[in-house]
């Protein structure tokens, strides 16, 4: 993680944002780059190792609602 703060860091650096909004539009804009970059040491992306490794193994969320509590 620190490496890609680091990176998104560095693209930013001279940039200014007045709202939040065009923030996350840039870093939705660059996330999106680093994820499609070939990685060095396996085939492919982060994209495509998520989509054939993690993402089959995902579930779906309950349908139920968490419920908080306070217990003394």
């Amino acid at each position: 993680m620190q490496v890609v703060e680091r990176w998104l860091l560095m693209r930013l650096r001279h940039e200014v944002f007045h709202t939040l909004a065009a923030l996350n539009l840039a870093l939705h804009g660059l996330l999106r780059e680093l994820n499609t970059r070939a990685l060095r040491q396996l085939p492919g992306s982060h994209q495509s190792q998520f989509d054939t490794l993690d993402k089959p193994a995902l579930k779906s969320l309950s349908p139920y609602r968490y419920g908080y509590a306070n217990f003394r």
